[in-house]
């Protein structure tokens, strides 16, 4: 059975959005941040 692994998935995901314009970067740099803040 295939799955896909997740990351990837999600990297694949996010960088097309990120090419489309439909994230911006600086927007998504600071969710990424305060997401590391969060889990530690």
């Amino acid at each position: 059975m295939l799955e896909p692994d997740a990351a990837r998935l999600e990297g694949a995901i996010s960088g097309r959005a990120l090419y489309d314009g439909r994230i911006d970067p600086a927007e998504a740099l600071a969710l990424i941040r305060s997401a590391k803040g969060r889990a530690a």
